[in-house]
């Protein structure tokens, strides 16, 4: 099992990498994120990637569109970029262009962060590449879409920290898919049939995801209430964020990392007086050190 002192021995060791401005990690351009089409059609794809330093700021790229064959792995991560979200394109045996979200592993799903957009605004009918910093991408990508762009969901996004991710995504010839973008020809007729339940149905979804963000909310709240008590605040108290800020982000981090079912069962045991520095040893010691990283370089 993972102990407290190795955890505070590699805090430690991670602040006094920020603080030198080493930056290790920015500097590995080895991030590859391989996609592997396991299906019978081709797809196209777009990437979305960031990038951070201590004297460069925050940069983002959008590149695209990029063919991945039948039985073809390809990198979606652009070298140098420490995170990437992708969006795809396929066409089914109907000749009907959709965007569709491919559910997959080894990924997160996308609106998790500002590194990783539900969707972007692009071109519908030529490549992209665009490259400036995050502010700059952002006010020309991110929705509400203008100058006759298109929104682009994206399927997945990813950190890999020299993880190396393979993701398998199953894209068929015979999938259901809705025109991409949408034909506007008979768009006023149908959403007035439409509206009413589109409205439900949104009022719905936004009232799920109102209490899916309060429960979140409160495991992290109660998750960094133990953290402020516990021996990492001696790590943390040497940081630039210092305790609070850093509790509040390691909390985040593993209760967005780590399975629902666990994160319940430690937030539970917290509260009836269990160390949160003995919760922490139930998470792999590679997982912690990588929350530990991106709270304190963060």
């Amino acid at each position: 099992m993972i102990s407290i002192k190795s955890i505070v021995s590699a805090a430690a060791m991670l602040i006094a990498v920020a603080a030198s401005g080493g930056a290790w990690a920015q500097m590995n351009d080895s991030n590859i994120v391989n996609v592997c089409n396991k299906g019978n059609v081709d797809v196209s794809y777009l990437s979305f990637s960031t990038k951070s330093s201590f004297f460069g700021g925050e940069e983002a790229k959008v590149s695209g569109w990029y063919k991945i064959r039948p039985g073809r792995c390809q990198d979606v991560n652009m070298p140098y970029y420490d995170t990437v979200a992708v969006g795809f394109l396929q066409k089914n045996n109907q000749g009907v262009r959709g965007n569709p979200v491919y559910s997959v592993r080894n990924a997160d799903r996308p609106g998790g962060g500002k590194w990783s957009p539900t969707s972007i605004c692009v071109p519908p009918e030529k490549a992209v590449t665009y490259k400036n910093t995050y502010a700059a991408v952002k006010k020309k990508f991110y929705p509400p879409c203008t100058n006759g762009d298109v929104e682009l969901r994206m399927s997945f996004a990813v950190m890999p920290n020299d993880v190396f991710p393979k993701i398998t995504i199953r894209p068929r010839r015979n999938d259901q898919l809705i025109a991409w973008p949408r034909a506007k020809s008979n768009a006023r007729t149908q959403s007035t049939k439409r509206q009413s339940s589109n409205s439900n149905a949104e009022i719905a979804l936004k009232i799920a995801a109102g209490i899916a963000k309060g429960l979140e909310d409160a495991k992290i709240s109660k998750m960094a209430a133990g953290c402020e008590k516990s021996i990492l605040v001696m790590a943390f108290a040497f940081s630039k964020e210092g305790p609070v800020k850093a509790c509040k982000c390691f909390a985040t981090e593993i209760v967005r990392g780590e399975n629902t079912a666990l994160t319940k069962s430690m937030v539970e045991r917290i509260e009836g007086g269990q160390d949160f520095d003995e919760e922490i040893e139930r998470i792999a010691q590679p997982k912690i050190e990588q929350y530990l990283e991106r709270c304190i370089s963060s």
